[in-house]
């Protein structure tokens, strides 16, 4: 030991006398799982039959609002008609743009002002965009 009473780390020659590990159990430990690998998140809209696409003739509006949220924006979609399709296309919406969101009622709300973004994920699934409320 050195004047200053600690334990050199550097003599090879002489190792730690006493190991704080040496006297547990590991036996009876159980390694956790990732729970959230094993459920895979549906962002793809089921396919429709060949002829009968109706999410290119479904409308969908975008606007952008403020009132009642202390200043924050917020992206809103109206016009999906489909619970089940609004679940899985917010879902998609906030993998994509990185941002959070809820659905309303009829609703689907996100995060921020991501209205070109959101925009450009609809068209790419074929929905028809209109932004309404300047």
């Amino acid at each position: 030991m050195k004047k200053n009473g600690r334990i050199s780390t550097e003599n090879k020659e002489e190792p730690l006398k006493i190991n704080p590990f040496d006297q547990l159990d590991f036996s009876k430990i159980q390694l956790a799982q990732n729970k959230t690998s094993d459920k895979k998140v549906q962002t793809e809209l089921p396919s429709k039959e060949p002829g009968t696409d109706v999410l290119k003739k479904q409308k969908v509006y975008i606007r952008q609002e403020k009132a009642g949220r202390g200043g924050k924006t917020v992206t809103v979609l109206m016009g999906l008609e489909n619970a089940e399709e609004r679940k899985m296309l917010l879902k998609a919406i906030q993998k994509l743009s990185g941002s959070g969101g809820t659905i309303k009622g009829e609703v689907i709300e996100i995060q921020g002002e991501k209205r070109d973004e959101v925009a450009s994920i609809l068209k790419e699934k074929r929905y028809n965009v209109v932004f309404s409320g300047g």
